[in-house]
């Protein structure tokens, strides 16, 4: 444990930004002693162990690269676009009135167990799934029906613009009824999907591999096996990547980008997200249980000064849940806290009477709050908020802020959705795991306006007026956006930048 103290001083066609940074000596790698064939296992780095290998379980957006190789979706992102595709569903079907989806399976397709990948299996993974903790992402779907061996019928209890791209994320995601029922609790440690990769062996805090799924029915992974390894902290990572330890980085800090231009066999490619760092608080708890706090917070901090001190110019301030590379962004109404110390002050006067407060925040490794954490608290000290910063595990802090209210801050990253229903529903239905103290801000109606609008155009004008709304209420505070930014030896090939800035490790292979 860490702590930091007072420092001294429509989905739409989405244009993907990639820098591609590369040492000008990069074709001598300096490896030596290592297997370069494409059968070599593809080493990964990382400083986020997933919370859990079970998409009804998974509470946190740096899961995704991990269970997008164990499990096929329903639907699937276009990479570049996030336009939705088809996936485990080879087409689906809104009816005219908005009552139901209907959606045609493809045939054939097993899990890795080698059972059958059919309706009956999907609509038992979706109950189970609307069963669980993450069921508010699809809360409108009433019924689930298997009409035959292919023809699953989603029945909602309303009109939601959401249900679809909720099938590419979680939701979507189909495991094996047959291993559900046989694993049991230990489901999640011997998770079975129909992707293109299996769960070989599992280290808790340390390792994950996989071994490729041969009997995938699409295109195949490309390396024989995953070794994915988690280091304590992003540094520690960047430094085994250096020393070839591992031939791929994931979220590599973006001051580490300028030094790893010079090192040799080395690129770093700066890809898009809809990521960003932002201060979470729990309305149920004080000092954040005041509107007038929240509201404070989001004044007091200058975002230029805290983005250029943990990202350089890698990143870019962020007013709103919704990033300005989303589609859903509307410039027009930000910026929505101007830095404004002396309306900070004002806030936190009327808040507690002109007596000081004191508050932990929770964090962990990986999203620079080592160097932006301590502005933070001169910020909030300058106007009467006495702050703490514990750093823990991703896996302990996601628990202990989300799931156990132990903390009135959770100083955080919001990985983002290409829809921006799921995104506010996350953060603000009063049921969803991430809105931690289950507080009502008022915004049902917003949110249903949003839901039930399916034009682009509209649908962004909803998504602004919610904006609006969250602002008066300060669930969170924004800070910046988290550029999906991946180290590659160049004897690796295959890597593809996506919208999401969810990295997918099944196209890549040592060459």
């Amino acid at each position: 444990m860490t702590i930091f103290g007072p420092r001294r001083l429509p989905i739409t066609a989405l244009a993907v930004g990639i820098l591609v940074l590369a040492s000008a000596s990069a074709c001598g790698s300096g490896e030596s002693g290592t297997d370069s064939s494409a059968a070599a296992p593809l080493k990964i780095g990382t400083v986020n162990f997933p919370t859990s290998l079970d998409p009804t379980v998974s509470s946190s957006g740096y899961d995704y690269p991990h269970l997008n190789l164990v499990y096929d979706r329903l639907l699937v992102g276009d990479p570049k676009t996030g336009e939705l595709g088809p996936g485990l569903a080879t087409s689906w079907k809104v009816a005219d009135d908005g009552s139901k989806i209907t959606l045609e399976l493809r045939d054939g397709v097993t899990f890795s167990d080698g059972t059958t990948m059919d309706a009956a299996a999907v609509k038992a993974s979706m109950d189970r799934f609307k069963a669980s903790a993450n069921g508010q992402d699809i809360a409108s779907v009433s019924a689930i029906t298997a009409e035959g061996a292919n023809t699953v019928v989603l029945a909602l209890s309303k009109p939601d613009s959401s249900i679809p791209t909720a099938l590419s994320d979680r939701a979507g995601m189909i495991v094996s009824p047959t291993a559900v029922e046989k694993e049991g609790k230990d489901f999640a440690a011997r998770p079975v999907g129909a992707g293109k990769y299996t769960l070989e062996s599992l280290q808790t805090g340390a390792a994950v591999n996989y071994k490729r799924n041969d009997a995938y029915w699409g295109d195949k992974g490309k390396a024989p096996t995953l070794n994915w390894q988690v280091f304590k902290d992003p540094q520690a990572m960047v430094t085994a990547f250096q020393s070839n330890v591992v031939d791929v980085a994931i979220s590599v800090p973006p001051l580490s980008v300028e030094k790893l231009k010079t090192v040799p066999g080395k690129e770093v490619v700066v890809g898009p997200a809809y990521s960003e760092t932002m201060i979470n608080f729990n309305a149920k708890l004080a000092p954040t249980d005041k509107v007038e706090i929240r509201q404070a917070i989001n004044y007091a901090l200058d975002r230029e000064v805290i983005r250029k001190a943990a990202s350089g110019e890698a990143a870019e301030v962020t007013w709103t849940a919704l990033p300005p590379t989303h589609p859903y962004h509307d410039a027009s109404i930000t910026p929505t806290y101007a830095y404004d110390e002396a309306k900070a002050k004002s806030l936190v006067a009327q808040a507690t009477g002109g007596k000081r407060v004191a508050m932990k925040c929770l964090t962990f490794p990986g999203l620079n709050y080592e160097t932006s954490g301590p502005i933070i608290i001169d910020s909030l000290k300058k106007i009467g908020i006495d702050v703490t910063i514990q750093s823990e595990t991703a896996a302990a802090a996601t628990e202990a802020f989300w799931a156990k209210d132990q903390a009135p801050c959770f100083l955080s990253g919001w990985t983002g959705h290409a829809d921006p229903a799921i995104t506010y529903g996350r953060l603000l239905n009063p049921d969803s795991f991430y809105n931690a103290g289950k507080t009502d801000f008022g915004t049902a109606q917003l949110q249903d306006k949003l839901l039930t609008t399916f034009d682009f155009a509209p649908r962004k004008a909803a998504a602004t007026d919610l904006a609006k709304k969250v602002v008066e209420v300060a669930p969170f505070a924004p800070l910046f956006t988290v550029p999906m930014i991946v180290g590659l030896s160049d004897q690796v090939a295959g890597y593809e930048p996506n919208a999401s800035g969810r990295p997918d490790m099944s196209t890549v292979a040592r060459k």
